[in-house]
């Protein structure tokens, strides 16, 4: 789901390269901080011609709020599927305050026309 509350799937991204980006969570410094980096290089990645998509695991309600603050490019991407995370392997275990759980790892993949992960 966007930020818009629109249904999104990497199927309606075909054949075009996707770099999807995840991040636990909006407004946190590193996410802050790389969501600046990929604004900061959007053109370069525009003239090699894949669509950037940001993916965190947020409700589009902070999603909007992101984006009216930090104005980042690109696409974003809201509460995605457990499964899509698992085809990318962007969960993994965390531990905070002495407690572990499972989470969104900021991780960055590279999806072929296709629809395979050409690089993560």
């Amino acid at each position: 789901m966007n930020q818009d509350g629109q249904t999104v799937s990497l199927a309606d991204y075909a054949d075009q390269w996707v770099v999807l980006c995840f991040y636990p969570r909006d407004d946190t410094p590193g996410c802050t901080k790389e969501a600046f980096e990929f604004t900061k290089e959007i053109s370069a990645f525009r003239k090699l011609g894949p669509l950037v998509l940001g993916c965190s695991s947020g409700s589009p309600d902070l999603h909007r709020v992101f984006i009216r603050q930090h104005k980042p490019k690109g696409h974003a991407v809201v509460r995605p599927d457990t499964q899509d995370h698992g085809a990318v392997r962007s969960l993994g275990r965390e531990q905070s305050l002495c407690r572990a759980t499972v989470g969104v790892r900021r991780s960055t993949v590279l999806i072929d026309p296709a629809g395979k992960v050409a690089h993560h």
